[in-house]
């Protein structure tokens, strides 16, 4: 490229919110501020940074969200054929030069691999959030060989600290990818409930406080984390807050009966927030 060119990237983000879905718009709010980058994002039309979003957009991606289960897992399967085969199109007319994929259709890579290699220009980049997948959509051993795959045709993926790294060099094997660290940043939230006061009492009450948050899904290890804090003093407490409830994944119940076990009622508090845009977060204990 020319040296007084700047490099054109196109972010495909599938699904409208979540924890990826802030990450990347926070990751993109910062990227566009750099002279050397052009950033856009292809993304549904109910993402919920939109209107908060200054980087350029285009919500062209089929909508998937339903408030019926049945339709939202029909909508689901129908936008892993539709969505990265439409942002692709879409990147390759706008002439991007790379396209990163906060999110990875794999189960239909075969179907999509092919227009993303059809342009020699266009290389492909990825942040892997998880390395692997926790639950399947249809089947593993098909899902995780193109999962596999995808990673082995990427140049660039994107992950959050050294452990990541080695798990994907382990499961995506040797490929033409460089594995780049690039741990979480600041989020920005609103303001607390209490003030700082109370917040300062509570502290000085307990010796050492916890949190757990974001959705709850096997793969963050809250069990293990519970069990670990069984063996350590009385002087600890865990706020777990996030939402649970999600399909394939153990959910708050499951939780609350292990903590019960392990004698940690007293120890651990849960801020459980509804899984909806807008909703607010209540803090109850955990029993």
């Amino acid at each position: 490229m020319p040296p007084a060119s700047k490099v054109k990237v196109a972010f495909y983000c599938f699904f409208p919110g979540g924890g990826i879905g802030q990450y990347t718009h926070e990751l993109l709010s910062q990227l566009m501020c750099l002279e050397s980058l052009s950033v856009s994002l292809y993304c549904p039309p109910n993402f919920e940074w939109l209107d908060k979003a200054k980087y350029e957009t285009h919500p062209v991606l089929f909508q998937i969200s339903s408030s019926q289960p049945l339709i939202r897992k029909m909508k689901f399967l129908m936008g892993q054929w539709i969505n990265p085969n439409r942002f692709l199109h879409h990147a390759i007319k706008s002439k991007a030069h790379i396209v990163h994929f906060s999110n990875f259709n794999h189960l239909t890579y075969p179907a999509w691999k092919i227009l993303a290699r059809r342009n020699g220009q266009l290389k492909q980049a990825c942040t892997a959030h998880d390395v692997k997948r926790a639950v399947p959509i249809l089947n593993r051993k098909w899902e995780t060989k193109q999962l596999r795959q995808f990673y082995k045709d990427c140049r660039l993926i994107f992950v959050h600290s050294e452990s990541q790294k080695k798990e994907l060099e382990a499961f995506a094997g040797e490929g033409n990818y460089q594995t780049v660290i690039v741990p979480h940043g600041p989020y920005d939230f609103s303001k607390g409930r209490h003030s700082n006061q109370i917040k300062r009492k509570q502290v000085d009450t307990v010796v050492t406080k916890g949190l757990f948050f974001g959705n709850i899904r096997d793969e963050k290890n809250l069990d293990g984390l519970l069990k670990a804090i069984a063996l350590g003093s009385d002087n600890i407490h865990l706020t777990v807050a996030g939402s649970s409830g999600i399909s394939g994944h153990k959910n708050i119940e499951y939780y609350k009966a292990l903590a019960n076990s392990l004698g940690l009622t007293k120890n651990i508090t849960v801020d459980q927030c509804p899984r909806s845009r807008g909703s607010s977060c209540k803090s109850i204990s955990i029993y």
